[in-house]
């Protein structure tokens, strides 16, 4: 009576109870108790993402995490009775932190809205500072305070609204039902989720708690269904043990029939004859290519059984099976490789060149190792455009190759938004993991204080996960200059871009697909960090692959999409399963071990990973 309903303390009771109800066996009881308390949540998540970072959004979803887990938890306890309402509380919670941050920065970016928006942010932080005050004596007046803000926000929301569409979409909560009406005719959805179950344990008042994996299986019509998949340690195990051969060594081919077998077959009866499986991964399956798992055949694949189409999280479906083409870019591809990481691309030719930096001498330095010239890339590049002007009467300025000291982090941020296409064969940069995340459990504030974040003054010890993973560009072996670029696009830089124009950017370059993994939100690395930025498409790499074999399936990739005006995810779709069936057109690159008689490795077709728009 006190605090009212929408206090997150509220919630937090109304879990406990629920909690106490299960352990009496009464889960009539508990599932509603539950189902309010994650409701709530989520509202509080919803309403705090206006003023919060996305480091401080990341690091609230994953201190109140445990409330969706619990709630799957019952579900899957409790029998068949709530698994369709669990799956659609998890389709609710997974990705929308994604979603709000892409939505949020383009209504930010509007200019006759930004005064407002500022404002808004403001009452938003003294709203939520205030309401989560426990008043010991003037309770009226806090109340009026209360109702006197909240009056400001919901007019200062109207008036934005009105005046922003990208406001509007920000605020729109991505409901199951807009998901399921966006899954294409004859397509199935599959969203994997890892998450902790929980069960009461024999001894009193003790939990058994195991990470674990499930999949929510969604069609056009109908409930969705959710799955357990078992529990995670086994399946990380058999993952790292395919990825060091790629499943060709007696021990990587038991471990990919393993995996198949955990968290694929189970799938089948319900994707049945889909021509379209479109597929959101989670946790350890960001480190695994799906396609390359053996297929139904002996000796075969699941890309030559299915069209699997890799989205970053179901919510944001809706906006790309919607999102309308635009007119406004006139140019169509810049192509950035061949990179000088040794120039100083600021510097005059004739002006001293700044020393080399010494690659992991302190603690500090985020990049343990210079960057390699990478052979094949000038190659991939002229080939690309070659192609391009073949294909296209282009004029001078449609299609721009950029290299050596002028690709660099300036040209990057000034360019990249005026083209439809960016290709980019570079290296990506991983931070090694002494590296703290904020989304590491010890550096995330302690549960008693997870109702202050909201009100922005709890601090989060670790970096932010944006800063641990971004593309190396020209400069990047030199030492650092304080105020100046230093060749080092980190993931959280690209994602404050503006380019929800880019249709398509395609990664040439190493582990570039992979990130910080961030429980039900999918990875945080530079291919989200794009996502976020408004790029429709990505194609990023779970591996480095030979930059010979890399020119041919790009090559390959790009003339089905332009030439043979191929879906693209038929277009690299065709392009792997060309690489994998012709092992002789790519025989004089390699070694003849690396060669199997009749198929390629996975290790060289499976490596590139498309996320976003499929068509």
């Amino acid at each position: 009576k006190a605090l009212g309903d929408e206090h997150p303390d509220y919630a937090g009771t109304l879990n406990n109870l629920a909690a106490l109800y299960q352990r009496m066996g009464d889960n009539a009881k508990a599932e509603p108790l539950a189902a309010t308390a994650l409701i709530r949540t989520v509202r509080h998540l919803e309403a705090a993402s206006v003023i919060l970072s996305e480091r401080q959004q990341l690091a609230m979803n994953q201190m109140l995490r445990f409330r969706l887990d619990y709630y799957v938890s019952l579900a899957l306890n409790a029998g068949q009775r709530y698994q369709a309402k669990a799956a659609r509380a998890a389709l609710t919670w997974k990705g929308a932190i994604l979603v709000r941050q892409r939505a949020m920065r383009l209504a930010a970016r509007e200019p006759r809205v930004t005064k407002r928006f500022t404002q808004l942010q403001q009452i938003t932080r003294q709203l939520a500072s205030l309401s989560r005050a426990t008043p010991e004596a003037d309770q009226d007046d806090w109340k009026q305070r209360i109702t006197a803000l909240t009056a400001d926000k919901e007019r200062l929301e109207t008036e934005l609204s009105r005046d922003s569409a990208a406001f509007r979409s920000a605020l729109k909560v991505i409901t199951p039902e807009l998901i399921q009406a966006s899954i294409p005719n004859n397509g199935v959805l599959i969203d994997f989720l890892q998450f902790t179950w929980s069960k009461p344990a024999n001894k009193k008042g003790q939990w058994d708690n195991t990470t674990s994996l499930l999949a929510i299986v969604v069609k056009r019509d109908g409930e969705p269904k959710l799955l357990d998949l078992g529990p995670i340690a086994p399946l990380s195990e058999s993952i790292d043990t395919w990825r060091e051969t790629f499943g060709m060594s007696p021990q990587g081919k038991q471990a990919g029939t393993a995996i198949r077998k955990q968290i694929w077959e189970p799938l089948l009866e319900h994707i049945g004859d889909a021509k379209t499986v479109l597929v959101s991964t989670d946790g350890v399956l960001g480190r695994l290519p799906l396609a390359a798992l053996p297929g139904k055949q002996p000796d075969s694949y699941l890309l030559e059984d299915h069209r699997l189409a890799m989205i970053p999280v179901p919510q944001l479906l809706p906006a790309l099976v919607n999102a309308q083409g635009t007119d406004e870019l006139s140019r169509e591809l810049m192509l950035m490789g061949d990179v000088d990481y040794d120039a100083d691309p600021s510097a005059a030719p004739t002006k001293k060149k700044r020393k080399k930096r010494r690659p992991g001498k302190n603690r500090s330095d985020l990049v343990q190792s210079d960057f390699p010239a990478l052979a094949g890339a000038a190659g991939e590049v002229a080939a690309i455009q070659v192609l391009y002007n073949e294909l296209f009467e282009a004029d001078t300025d449609d299609v721009q190759a950029i290299k050596q000291a002028r690709a660099s982090e300036a040209t990057f941020r000034s360019l990249a938004g005026q083209f439809r296409h960016l290709h980019l064969a570079t290296h990506g940069f991983f931070a090694s993991e002494q590296f703290k995340s904020a989304l590491d459990t010890d550096s995330i504030a302690s549960r008693s204080q997870r109702t202050r974040l909201a009100s922005g003054d709890v601090d989060i010890t670790g970096l932010n996960p944006g800063l641990l993973s971004g593309l190396a560009f020209a400069g990047a072996n030199l030492e650092p200059v304080p105020g100046k670029d230093d060749g080092i696009l980190t993931a959280q830089e690209i994602a404050f871009l503006p380019l929800n124009n880019v249709e398509t950017v395609v990664l040439s370059a190493c582990e570039t697909g992979l990130g910080k993994v961030a429980g039900g939100e999918g990875l945080i690395g530079i291919q989200r960090a794009f996502q976020i930025a408004g790029v429709r498409t990505t194609v990023a790499s779970l591996w480095k692959v030979d930059d010979n074999v890399t020119r041919m399936l790009m090559e390959r990739f790009y003339r089905n999409l332009w030439d043979k005006e191929m879906s693209q995810l038929d277009a690299l779709r065709e392009a792997q399963l060309y690489i994998l069936k012709n092992p002789n057109s790519i025989r004089s690159s390699l070694d003849v071990k690396d060669i199997q008689p009749k198929q390629t490795s996975p290790q060289f077709w499976a490596a590139f990973q498309m996320s976003g728009d499929w068509r």
